[in-house]
């Protein structure tokens, strides 16, 4: 069976950000599915080209990495979240279109959101070419920006369009956390047609460390080695809200015992800079983004992971960290701010605490009460390890997509075969006819 699997921002471990895509598309080679990623490589976190050398340059690139086939399509460049996004993430879809087109015939085309316009690309070559369309539901978009902004302006609405005709057109859609399926079921998705695949992790990425090669890899990002380091490692975005991390990290700035490390990029970066230096806060790292295949070890420097985000109803139900699944990977403890679905995924782990969002007052006491209790930090950290073992595994839930994919191929087929059989009372008029 050939898939084409459609994300905007999809990149290889060797490109800072998540791999769900890559990881999933070389999972399932291993069980008869061969799955080719489309993606852009204008990179989502530092809008700089990754793959070709000038913005004049409109070919898409093949590229074989570890066995997985990405097509690398192109995006009009942007620098700041106005109508030049929304004008890549137009060019985006029509190139993956205009590649599809061109691409042998596949027997399913998956297109993954949140951003809707590359999900409509792939859902129109999948009916040029006449296969079943899969809708992956990553994030409820554009929920989050009406939640965010509290309002419906125009481009809210041509989201809410677009989205809603992907709901409609989609033989079956892909959810990562449980609340966005009664999201869908709302918006007239049948039930029958969603299936719950959660993020991952591939364990055996992150080995177990030894306190001389924590030392060392401190050492070779500049980070304290006498203090427990609480690692964010993510986007530095407006969803984030990780001005109120710096504002605990203010609050604990006489705590001599330990430090924050934020990793990554966005457009919020520069601001926190900004503000961490008009606080003074040496508590506080900045580390610029790191090709996911050398997290596993930066990670397993570390004494905890956070997980921050701003006061968002969509967030209660509607999201599925992956950075989640990495800090247990890690054997890190968590404190989060996502009360909701991941809070219960935290309970049901034994695996963190959850705190309530924009209180940097009861971030800052959750950071301390971690530092104080080593024993029970390791112990949490361990119960994540084990938690992800058992149930999100990467491998484990390749094989769900996998099945999944199948049984929509083979419903399709049936469906078709059993449109082209002629009814009863079609048999009898040629019968009639004949006579």
């Amino acid at each position: 069976m050939r898939v084409y699997y459609v994300y905007q921002n999809a990149v290889t471990p060797a490109i800072a950000g998540g791999t769900r895509h890559f990881e999933l598309a070389q999972a399932m080679q291993q069980l008869g599915v061969e799955t080719e990623v489309v993606a852009t490589d204008l990179h989502l976190a530092t809008r700089t080209y990754l793959r070709r050398k000038s913005p004049k340059d409109f070919r898409a690139i093949r590229e074989v990495y570890e066995g997985v086939p990405f097509h690398w399509i192109y995006a009009s460049p942007y620098d700041s979240n106005d109508t030049r996004r929304g004008l890549s993430m137009v060019t985006a879809a029509w190139n993956s279109y205009r590649l599809l087109r061109k691409l042998p015939k596949p027997d399913l085309i998956i297109g993954s959101s949140p951003f809707p316009f590359t999900a409509y690309g792939a859902e129109r070559a999948a009916a040029f070419h006449g296969v079943p369309f899969v809708l992956e539901v990553r994030d409820i978009y554009p929920q989050t920006l009406i939640d965010m902004q509290g309002d419906k302006g125009l481009k809210v609405r041509v989201l809410e369009r677009t989205i809603d005709h992907l709901y409609a057109k989609a033989d079956h859609a892909i959810v990562l956390a449980k609340g966005t399926k009664e999201h869908l079921l709302e918006r007239g998705v049948e039930e029958h047609s969603i299936t719950y695949l959660p993020n991952g992790v591939s364990t055996e990425l992150f080995p177990s460390m030894t306190e001389v090669q924590r030392r060392a890899l401190r050492q070779q990002y500049g980070l304290p080695q006498d203090r427990k380091l609480f690692i964010y490692a993510g986007a530095h975005g407006d969803a984030n809200g990780l001005d109120t991390l710096l504002e605990a990290a203010s609050l604990l700035k006489s705590d001599q015992r330990l430090a924050l490390v934020l990793v990554g990029d966005g457009a919020k970066k520069p601001d926190l800079k900004l503000q961490a230096e008009a606080l003074r806060l040496d508590n506080v790292h900045f580390l610029n983004p790191l090709p996911k295949a050398v997290m596993p070890e930066l990670l397993g420097s570390m004494d905890a992971g956070l997980l921050i985000l701003r006061k968002v109803d969509v967030f209660r139900y509607g999201i599925c960290p992956n950075k989640l699944f990495d800090y247990w990977a890690a054997r890190l403890p968590v404190i989060a701010t996502t009360p909701g679905e991941v809070a219960g995924l935290i309970s049901s782990a034994q695996g963190g605490t959850v705190v309530e969002p924009e209180t940097p007052e009861l971030l800052a006491e959750a950071i301390t009460n971690f530092t104080v209790d080593e024993s029970s930090s390791i112990r949490l950290g361990q119960n994540g390890r084990a938690f992800v073992e058992r149930e999100f595994e990467r491998t484990q839930l390749a094989k769900r997509l996998a099945d999944t994919l199948h049984t929509v191929v083979q419903q399709a087929i049936y469906g078709s075969l059993r449109e082209s059989q002629p009814t009863l009372s079609q048999v009898s008029d040629i019968k009639g006819s004949s006579n």
